[in-house]
């Protein structure tokens, strides 16, 4: 099993001395699907020989995603939350790892929930603890994408060709992922090149420049390992109702470690769906590391 790399957050700031570790997970992606199992694990590695890393969880839902009008709403009460993350904190002693259990409490799934959970580096020390010496520090957070997808989905993607450019809007009730988009010259068929994809959330559209005036291939991952192939021509018909009430989505970078395709992992279904349990499962034996951007301190 392959794992995507998980881009994380870098936050450089002006911060008291204090020694920080480095951290990793192996997942980026979880999809919950209506016949899968309720829970999944995944491992938070501390990646420092020689410092603890102190490590909070913490969960947003996502309303409208991929959208102009996208909000994010902190999940803070535990009683009425849909999903939870297990530990909320923990430490990690040098080159110790640890499983976050993520926990889908929605046994309905009527309508598709997204979700973002943070899984972030933070200090151990308390303020009084620390000295007054001004040095950067480097934080290093994930932000893993969590769907939980409707009991029946429905994929239905409109497409829109005008000039040099298409648009792609999702009207079905689950997200896809457009991917390995693929065109050729219909004036010299042997010339051929490669599309960027995109996630596209339920309710958004999408536009991208098309290398040739001609219809384009893409791969439709519906999730998991389930993908469709279509031909879009773009003679479909996207209302401006449809465009101004969805607001243009989002691109999301997902790129897997050793791959041009995303890969989406899943919780794999059963036949019947079993009740989370207290024991973890084993750790997976890849992991994604991170990729530090620089960012320049704040003044």
């Amino acid at each position: 099993m392959s794992y995507k790399r998980l881009l994380p957050s870098i936050l450089f700031f002006l911060s008291v001395t204090t020694a920080q570790a480095d951290i990793s997970i192996d997942r980026s992606i979880i999809e919950f699907e209506s016949e899968g199992e309720y829970s999944t694990d995944v491992n938070v590695y501390n990646d420092d020989s020689k410092n603890k890393a102190y490590v909070a969880v913490s969960i947003f839902e996502i309303t409208q995603p991929g959208t102009e009008n996208e909000q994010r709403q902190p999940l803070t009460d535990p009683d009425k939350a849909l999903l939870l993350a297990t530990p909320a904190r923990m430490v990690l002693e040098p080159k110790e790892s640890k499983r976050v259990r993520i926990l889908n409490l929605d046994e309905k799934q009527t309508t598709e929930r997204i979700y973002r959970v943070l899984i972030e580096l933070v200090s151990g020390k308390k303020p009084k603890e620390e000295k007054e010496e001004e040095v950067i520090k480097l934080l290093v957070s994930y932000e893993m994408l969590v769907i939980i997808r409707p009991h029946k989905s429905n994929f239905r993607i409109l497409a829109k060709r005008t000039d040099n450019n298409i648009t792609f809007y999702n009207a079905g009730n689950s997200n896809v992922y457009l991917e390995s988009g693929h065109q050729c010259n219909p004036k010299k068929p042997s010339e051929c090149g490669e599309m960027e994809g995109n996630r596209l959330y339920v309710g958004a559209h999408w536009t991208t420049d098309l290398l040739y005036p001609a219809p384009v291939n893409f791969t439709i991952n519906i999730g998991g390992e389930k993908t469709i192939t279509q031909v879009f021509d773009g003679n479909d018909t996207i209302t401006e109702s449809q465009k101004e009430g969805s607001g243009k989505s989002k691109v999301e970078s997902t790129k897997p470690v050793e791959s041009t395709k995303p890969e989406v992992e899943s919780a794999k279904p059963e036949v019947e769906r079993t009740k989370p349990e207290v024991k973890s499962a084993k750790p997976e034996v890849e992991r994604a590391k991170p990729e530090v951007e620089s960012i320049k301190p704040a003044s």
